[in-house]
Order: C-alpha cells, then structure tokens, then sequence
C-alpha cells in the first residue's frame, strides 16, 4: 500500500503537493478521489493524482479525509485532463474542476425551488411597474416577468437574488404567485408518428451510415468530417451510428453548442435511445447530479450535452460527435481554456473510439484538415426527399426604402413576404443578433452617451426592464427618459435589438402572434420550452431573436426566414468576423422549408456583395471556404499556423501594458523564421470590469507556441499575471 499521494487543488498553482496516507485511509484512496487536505493552514479539498511509496520531503503533512467513497475520476478522465493541462498550461486540479459539475461536486440532490409567476396580465405589469418608481426592486420583477413570459424562477429575476421583501409586497397586492416546486418543465407536444426517426436512408446517407456504423463496431479510432447542407440527414446518420454503440454495449457522447439544447433535440434522443442523459446549464443541480451519477454507473449511455459533457464518466465510449463543431461555443474561455472539439478528438482517442465531427458549415479549420486527409470527409449535398433549399433573396439597404419603425429595418420585399406566409398561415423566424431594446443611447443636443463606468462600451437598453445594462460586467442603471448630462428630452435609442424588433413588427402586423427567443425572455429551460412549445404548436406566427433562433429548431411550418440586419458581427475586429457571419446566415437560413412547403429568406443588409451574404445566400460553403481560406493563408492565420494569445489586464494601464511588454521580450528571442509576434497593443475592448487590457499574438506552428509558452513559464512572475490563450477564438 501507497504511503504518499500527490494532491492537485483547483488552485492557481500548477504542481502538485505530497501528502501522507494516514493508515485509516490508505485502504479508501486512490487516484482520482477527491480528498480533503491542510494546505496554507486551511482545509481544502483536492484531488489525488499519484501514488508513491518514497518521498525525498523532510517534513510531510497528512490528508484529512477522503470525501468519496469511490474514486470521481476514472483513468479516462483523468487523462484527458493531464492532456488539457499541458495544452492550456493551466492548473491540473482547475482541469480536474472543470471536469467534475459543482453539483457533483457539492453532493447535491434533486430539491425544490422557489417560483414566481404574475397573477396579472403582462401589459398591466409593466404598467404597474411604471407607478413604483419608489420600488424599484419591485419595479424589476414585475418587468422581468413580463418579459419572460408571467413565470420564472425567483433565482432568475435579478442579479442580486430579490429581497423577500420585495416579493411578499407584490404578493400582497396580489400581482404575483411565490410557490416551492419540483422544477420541471413543461414538454413539447408530442410528435406526429414517425416525427422523430428513425427514417429510412437516403442514398447519400447510407454510404456515411454504413462506414460510421463500421467504425463503431471495429473499435475503429478514425476521424470523420461529416457535411451536409441543413436538412440533409445529418443527424439520423450519426444516429444510426449509436445505435450500433448499444448494441454491442457501448456508450455514446454528443456535444451539441448549449443554443442547441432545445427540448426539441432533447426529445429526440430520449424517444430514441430510452435514458439519454442530458447535461446542460439549463439543467437544476439536482437534475445534473443525477444524471452524471447515471452516466458513471453506466445507466445512460447515450450522452447529450454542452462542452462540459466532453468528460461524462461513461465507463465504455465507442463514439463521439460533436455536431454544429463550428459553434464559438465551444471554447472555454476561463481557466482551463480548452476547445470541446479538440478535447473530443483527444477523449476518442484516449478510448480509442471513432469521433464525428458534424456541420453543414465547418470550421476552416476543420474544412482544411479534411482536404489534407486528417478526417475522413462524407458529404451530404441534398435535403431528405429532395427537397429544395429555401430561395433566397438579398435586399440593399442602402436602395430599399425599409420602413422606418424605431430603427429596426424591415424593407418592402421583407414586409410583403411576412404578410403573404401569415395569410397562408404558415410561420416565420426573423433574426436580429443583439438583445435589449437598444445597444447605443445618444443625446442629440450634446452627444453625451449612455457608457459602462467599468468597461469601454455602451450599456444597452431593456425598455421592458427599465434598465440600461453593460453585458460584459452586468452594471446596471435605470433607463434614461432624458439626457444624463444635459437633460434634454431628445435622447435617442439606436441600434435596435430584438425587443425593439418585436415591438415593431406587432406594429406593421397588427394581430400577428409574435414571440422573442433570447437569453432574456428564455434565461432558463422553463421560458425557453414555453415559448418553442408555443411555435410547434402553431400559436406564434413570427419568432423574433437573436443566434439561439438559427440552430436546433425544425418547425414543419416554419416557411420564411427574415434576417432584419445581417451586417451584425461582420464589422468586428476578428479575423474570424466574416465565417462567424457566413455560418450563422447558413443556419437561419436552413430552418425555412424542412417539410413539403417550400422555404423562403430574405436577406437585408447594407453590404450586398459581402462574400459572406452573397455566398450565404447561395448556399455555397466550399466558395466562401476556399476565398477565405486563400486569404488566411497569404496573412498566416488560422487553419495554416496556430495562434497563441497573451493577454495582460490590471487597474492601471502602465501595469497592464508593461507585463505585456515583458511578455513579448520574453517570446521574441525563442521565434524562429516564419514565426510571427503582433503587438503588443491596447485590446479591442480596452477596459473591461475595471481593469485596462493590452495583448499580444503570436503566430506560429505547434512547436513555435510550445516554446512561446515555455519561454513565459521560465519568465520572472512565470503566467501569475498574464493569461495565455492557445487557439483563442475570441479577439476581443
């Protein structure tokens, strides 16, 4: 038996800690486990990551307590993380965190919570809302309810949690319901027979399902690109490919991006595959602590889940997919800042399992990888049955007289197709990528603007809410009536986001059903099943919202696509600005005409020959790959060198720009020819919670950033002060 242990905290110390194994425990330890141990004279808890029988230390303090009675992480996992680790050169124990869900973690079990919902109509609490200026944290919850749809949970009303003040007086006055439930939420109607699959194959599917299905069965550790445009199938091929996993008595894991996780796609899977488990953020503690203890025992084999589930304790995985693998998503951007998809294909090697990764729109990245022979590619270039791709129109915003409601652009062409689908009584989805109401408030007489104290941007308006919010540090103020600093009356809300859209289009379509679907009406799985169960059943005839509108919904009578403003995000600062565009217009566009009636998409935009709209519209991913991919590689970007970002933030810009200076005198004598250092400069967003940013970039090989990252680690302050992003996603 062991005498020592090395101990991994999730901690911002990369090494590990040796600890004696006290008698009483050495039977109950091994690696994996979770334990509790003294460390800078607390307890905390960590993990065990090694066993030895000797250690050269004078002086060894003993463990505590282990705190599980089986190990947490199975060799697998454990694995996985070391790999994370060394990739990111973050802390092993913060990749063992993020490994294990705080639930988990936190033993929690399923339990009740508290739940509000208006007694009134939603127009009425809005009013109210408007007479209790002297309230206004009661003000909030009346606002925040009606926006959400009359229910929520009361952990979801506001940042802070509201006082229990605030809701015993709206209680009293009877405008408001507090009750303790079991949370679950409502489900989707039930489909028409055969809705959900299985469906007989296509021939462009069965070549795909028999080599996946192949694969599976042999053990195969293969890597696969399967492509199709939207509506192709994609999805019953890797389905075919899991049933083979539980047939032989294996397990399966999806990832999909979190916008993915609709009950829609949940019940997909549960009809399928029986208990599918299904792992997301949406998910109440209990419910997730279930489910990640029914994958450990085996229970669930079928996995679904956001990135997180990349490390679901299946005890035998003989397939991953990673569907919609282009999702931005998909990267961790905190500590450990890991790629799903790159931890997917490392996870299906470590099991030695096929993994799929899946998309009608791959990333450049993975596009290039599949030209050079790394994936084995399959292509599906037709929708099931045949059916056509939407006819696309693009309007010029620029020519088109759009009409003129609060900002929000709806042209003629656009107008005209929305009224002729709801005469016809088909639905329509319109896509407008910015939440709020208004994202820019400017006075007209003195120009003052409505700015975050604690970060370079606007604060956007929730005219529901009656607030004015930063979305990166969540400062909030009431919404302005009058200019700030001057007082003026003038002040106008610009830049129009999808609450001033659904404003507008209940003016243009007067008694239109029109619904919103954002991360503000739908903050938890509750809004968000209550209004897609809304949609399927046909009692709202235009969704308005942002990305989560574009991805995982097939609505049979869903026939026009509108995408008020497509220039959204093309304007960034972000050499992946043009595919993020591309790929989104690609998956809006996809959700018109999935059944026999024919789809439509209008498409307005100010820059009708961009060739991410122009190639958008006509569906031609490998047209806009190859451009895009011939200019990356002339400028050395991505799939063709790696990048590695440093990023350096303090309160006092000196202090942030000198440790990024020290940052790059640290790197610039370790690059070689070909190895380029950008930088450093001040970030796009130069100051963000208070603190001012400066970065660097470095582009380079596997091996340039390794010896990039060496060169940091060897550095005086090594990465305490710095944060080192490899394959960042974001530029910001």
């Amino acid at each position: 038996m062991s005498r020592y242990a090395e101990i991994a905290f999730p901690l911002a110390v990369r090494q590990a800690f040796t600890y004696e194994i006290p008698g009483d425990l050495g039977a109950r330890l091994a690696i994996g486990s979770r334990v509790l141990a003294s460390f800078r004279g607390r307890p905390r808890a960590g993990y065990c990551v090694g066993l030895s029988d000797s250690t050269t230390l004078s002086r060894v303090l003993p463990l505590s307590k282990v705190l599980d009675p089986d190990p947490m992480l199975p060799d697998r996992i454990l694995a996985l993380c070391r790999w994370i680790a060394k990739r990111t050169r973050a802390p092993l124990g913060e990749a063992i965190q993020a490994a294990l869900p705080a639930p988990v973690r936190r033993g929690s079990e399923a339990r009740t919570i508290l739940w509000t919902r208006l007694r009134i109509p939603a127009s009425e609490a809005v009013e109210k809302a408007a007479s209790l200026s002297r309230a206004p944290s009661q003000a909030s919850i009346l606002r925040t309810l009606a926006e959400a749809g009359g229910e929520l949970p009361v952990a979801d009303l506001s940042r802070p949690r509201p006082s229990p003040a605030a809701l015993e007086s709206l209680e009293r006055r009877g405008w408001i319901e507090v009750r303790r439930i079991h949370p679950e939420a409502p489900a989707l109607p039930e489909a028409e027979d055969g809705e959900l699959g299985p469906f007989p194959l296509t021939p462009d599917q069965t070549g795909p399902a028999e080599r996946l299905t192949r694969a599976v069965r042999d053990g195969e550790a293969a890597r696969f690109l399967l492509q199709g445009v939207t509506g192709s199938g994609k999805t019953e091929v890797y389905l075919r490919a899991i049933e083979e996993c539980l047939r032989i008595g294996k397990a399966a894991i999806v990832l999909l991006p979190e916008v993915s996780l609709t009950p829609q796609t949940e019940r997909i899977f549960r009809t399928r595959f029986g208990e599918a488990a299904v792992l997301h953020s949406y998910l109440p503690d209990g419910e997730r602590a279930a489910a990640w203890r029914s994958i450990a025992a085996g229970r669930a084999r079928v996995v679904v889940g956001a990135r997180s589930a990349v490390f679901a304790p299946s005890p035998r995985v003989g397939l991953l997919v990673v569907d919609e693998e282009q999702e931005s998503a998909f990267k961790q951007e905190s500590s450990p800042r890991y790629h799903a998809r790159d931890a997917a294909v490392e996870r299906a090697r470590i099991e030695g399992a096929p993994v799929v990764l899946c998309s009608a729109t791959p990333s450049l990245e993975t596009y290039q990888a599949a030209k050079t022979g790394e994936f084995e590619r399959f292509y599906l270039p037709r929708r099931v049955r045949d059916l056509p791709m939407p006819n696309v129109v693009i309007t010029d915003l620029r020519h088109e007289r759009a009409a003129p409601h609060g900002g929000v652009p709806v042209g003629p062409v656009l107008y005209e197709m929305l009224r002729q689908t709801l005469d016809r009584k088909e639905q329509a989805i319109l896509l407008l990528n910015r939440r709020g109401f208004s994202r820019y408030v400017a006075c007209m007489r003195c120009g003052h603007t409505l700015k975050c104290p604690h970060c370079a941007l606007t604060l956007t308006v929730h005219k529901l809410r009656g607030t004015a919010m930063c979305h990166l540090c969540l400062h909030e103020v009431p919404a302005p009536v009058a200019c700030p600093e001057c007082r003026a009356p003038g002040i106008q809300f610009l830049a129009p986001g999808t609450e001033r859209a659904l404003e507008t289009i209940r003016k243009i379509l007067p008694g239109a059903r029109v619904a919103r679907l954002d991360s503000d009406a739908a903050p938890s799985r509750g809004p968000m099943t209550r209004i897609l169960s809304d949609v399927w059943k046909g009692n709202v005839d235009v969704l308005i919202g942002t990305q989560m509108v574009a991805k995982g919904l097939d609505v049979p009578n869903v026939t026009l696509v509108g995408v008020l403003l497509a220039d959204v995000g093309l304007h960034m600062p972000d050499f992946r600005a043009s595919e993020r565009v591309f790929h989104l217009l690609s998956q809006v566009v996809g959700r018109a005409g999935r059944r026999e009636k024919p789809g439509r998409a209008v498409i307005q935009t100010f820059l009708p020959d961009h060739p991410s709209i122009r190639r958008g519209a006509d569906h031609d991913f490998e047209g806009f790959a190859d451009d895009e991919l011939a200019i990356r590689k002339e400028l050395g970007y991505p799939p063709f060198r790696r990048l590695l970002r440093v990023l350096s933030e303090a309160v006092r810009e000196e202090a942030a720009e000198g440790r990024a200076r020290a940052a790059a005198n640290a790197i610039r004598p370790v690059l070689k020819e070909g190895e380029d250092l950008l930088g450093p400069a001040p970030c796009p967003i130069p100051m963000a919670r208070g603190k001012q940013r400066w970065h660097l970039l470095v582009k380079a090989g596997d091996d340039g950033i390794d010896r990039a990252l060496d060169a940091l680690e060897a550095a005086p302050g090594g990465l305490r002060d710095i944060v080192v992003d490899r394959d960042p996603v974001g530029m910001l």
